[in-house]
């Protein structure tokens, strides 16, 4: 249904707006360069002495724009790149990647413009920053609603060396206690062996944290996605992968992906909130592994609720980054 839904997309433009059909496409693996070219050109050389943002990576496009019923598309005309998504339920849902290029905005708007005429639906975007809501908020043929404001926390590993000091007294001590508790606990990277265990655990974790917190941290379809997708790409070199069990029952599974020479950002962290110290152990157990492979520091992505950022503060990170996104709809005349 969504591939035909992707299909009948590209219909409506040939038969509506033949003048952007040329510059619409599929994202593909042979947009990863197109993608760090362009937002290459927008980082400055002050941001480029800091670690990278959490989501300025193709893979956060190929995990979130690409998964689940998602399917990610891209407006390209040879100096502005706009990144997009759609999903069909009942009606298409669209997200949009913040703009790229240096008219960006202006097609953005335009992009918007047309969106909206398939969807009565809001589009969401995401990754933006502070002077992108600015300028989206003056523009008078959209409607901007429902921003949100994220923090993403960065963590220097080689401040975890060893956990030693007061600061690491807590996980430390949860560390031991479950070291202690669970000694059979078996550890082994994600394999197209090991993927299938893995995706029902994220379906079992989710259902538990609904079923007893009302909550869940986890985009369900994203995760599965990933575990499928990287189980024969796991390198660890630039996809760290691994899967934790007891009694060959799947408790814990960690993800990262590289970001820059010496950064990574950390896109799935799940572990069976009903054994205590787990998750503490298998973060800081992943974590060693990438430092081990030179990676110096760590993106933890966005905290969203206040048990979430708990959980993240207790990690000691040295500083956060700024990120936003909101809802737009084209002002219909």
């Amino acid at each position: 249904m969504e591939q035909s839904f992707s299909n009948e997309f590209f219909k409506f433009l040939n038969h509506e707006q033949k003048n952007l059909l040329p510059f619409i496409s599929k994202i593909t693996e042979e947009d990863k360069e197109l993608f760090k070219s362009n937002l290459d050109s927008l980082v400055t050389k002050s941001k480029k002495d800091h670690p990278p943002d959490f989501e300025n990576s193709f893979e956060y496009i190929r995990l979130y724009f690409n998964s689940g019923r998602f399917r990610g598309l891209k407006f390209y005309d040879d100096q502005n790149l706009i990144m997009f998504a759609l999903e069909k339920k009942k009606k298409p849902h669209f997200k949009l990647y913040k703009p790229l290029g240096g008219h960006g905005l202006q097609k953005f708007t335009e992009i918007i413009t047309l969106l909206s005429s398939i969807t009565n639906y809001p589009i969401q975007i995401v990754c933006l920053d502070n002077e992108h809501v600015k300028i989206l908020k003056k523009q008078r043929s959209i409607k901007v609603k429902n921003i949100k404001e994220f923090k993403y926390y960065i963590y220097d590993l080689n401040k975890l060396t060893g956990l030693s000091g007061n600061q690491w007294k807590t996980v430390r001590q949860k560390i031991t206690a479950f070291n202690r508790n669970y000694p059979k606990l078996k550890i082994e990277h994600l394999t197209p062996q090991n993927y299938n265990k893995t995706i029902h655990f994220i379906g079992a974790w989710r259902r538990e944290l609904l079923a007893n917190r009302g909550l869940s941290y986890a985009n369900l379809e994203k995760n599965k996605f990933a575990a499928q997708y990287y189980s024969d790409k796991n390198d660890f070199e630039n996809i760290w992968a691994t899967v934790y069990s007891l009694d060959t029952r799947v408790v814990a599974f960690q993800l990262l992906y590289r970001l820059g020479p010496d950064a990574a950002a950390h896109a799935i962290g799940l572990a069976d909130t009903k054994i205590k110290g787990l998750s503490e152990f298998a973060q800081i157990h992943i974590w060693e592994q990438l430092h081990d492979s030179g990676i110096r520091y760590i993106n933890d992505g966005p905290s969203w609720r206040p048990e979430l950022e708990k959980y993240k503060l207790k990690f000691n990170p040295i500083t956060s980054q700024q990120g936003f996104e909101c809802k737009v709809q084209g002002i219909k005349n």
